[in-house]
Parts: structure tokens; sequence; C-alpha cells
């Protein structure tokens, strides 16, 4: 793992944890809301995550055209003398442009992977709940979701299977239940239907 890497991961460690009654609380308060008030959450959650992954794409666009500026800089003072030369380069030192840039890809790859891993935890409390939705009320789920996996993968040009899983593996319960519940009717209605004897014809009979 590059150097980046490591230090974004050190700094997840500085905000602490929160402790077994938190999180229990947390999901129960998940659990117990209505289907409205859900989608209002996600889509404030989707969007605060999707801000953020926007800011540090600007950031290291910024970074990056400024090594390129620093990099143009050089190749200019190479171009004035060699005295000048040896006086910039003490300014401006060296830098591996690939390197830096694959660093700041994998920054934001980790995290976007990051993002999907939290949302997909907050789903996964609401499996049960939202496989016994009504299937308008799922799909505003699923495609909320989806957008937001697409949109995000779009930045980094790359495929995450955390938050993908998740709703596609919710997407089959709900397809799973539904059907369940419509043989449970289809069954109901036979056994609850009527059926009386009626005197038939002998002309129907030979039919």
């Amino acid at each position: 793992r590059s150097g980046a890497e490591r230090g974004y991961e050190n700094q997840l460690h500085l905000f602490p944890a929160p402790t077994h009654r938190c999180r229990a609380a947390l999901r129960e308060q998940l659990r117990g809301l209505s289907h409205g008030d859900f989608m209002s959450l996600l889509r404030k959650v989707y969007a605060a995550l999707e801000g953020g992954i926007h800011e540090l794409q600007v950031q290291n666009a910024i970074q990056k055209d400024v090594l390129d500026s620093l990099r143009y800089a050089n190749k200019a003072t190479e171009l004035s003398g060699f005295s000048l030369m040896v006086a910039c380069r003490s300014t401006f030192p060296s830098v591996d442009l690939e390197s830096l840039q694959n660093d700041l890809t994998d920054i934001l790859s980790s995290v976007i992977e990051v993002a999907h891993s939290r949302a997909s935890k907050i789903l996964s409390i609401r499996a049960e709940q939202h496989a016994t939705l009504d299937l308008q009320d799922f799909l505003e789920v699923f495609n909320e979701t989806w957008d937001f996996v697409i949109r995000t993968e779009t930045i980094c040009r790359k495929m995450f299977v955390t938050l993908r899983g998740t709703i596609v593996s919710q997407a089959k319960a709900f397809l799973q239940s539904m059907h369940q519940n419509r043989i449970s009717q289809s069954a109901k209605l036979v056994e609850d239907e009527q059926w009386s004897a009626v005197d038939v014809s002998s002309s129907v009979q030979s039919v």
C-alpha cells in the first residue's frame, strides 16, 4: 500500500469508535423509521458522501495542476541557463508526478470504498423492512442507491462490490418475499372460494 493510503487510514483512527450500546441504539432507531423518513435520511447520507468525494476530487485536481506548473517551470528554467536552473531546482524539488497521481487516485478510490461500506451497513440494518415493502417503495430505495453507486464509480472509473452486492441481495430477498406473498394470497383465494352443486342438463353433460 502507498504512504498516502496508510496516512488516510491513520486519520480514520483519530475518530473514536461508537460503543456497542450506542451502535445497538442506532440500529433500533433506523429499523423503527418509517419508509418516508428513512428515504429522507438516505438521500442526505448519499448527498453528504458524494459531496465529500467531489471535494476530494477537486483537491486532487488542484494538486496535480500545481505540480504540473512546477514541472513546466523547471523545463523553462533549463532553457534559460545552467545557473538559473540550479537555483530553481533548489526551490522546486523533483517530483514523480506519475507516482503522485497514482497515490491521489488510490486515496480517492479508498474514500469511495469506505463510503460504499458505510452506506451498505445502513441498508443492511433495514434488510427485513425492505423485503416487505411494496414494489414502488422498494424501487425508490433501489434506484436511489443504484444511482449513487454509478455516480461514484464513474468518478474513479472503478467498480466497488460492497454496496452493489447489498442492494442486489435485498432486491433478491424482496422478489422472493413478493412471490411468496402472492402464492399465499392465491392459495387463500382458492381455499375461501365457495362451491355450490347445481343441476346440469344432459345436453351439457354430453359435451
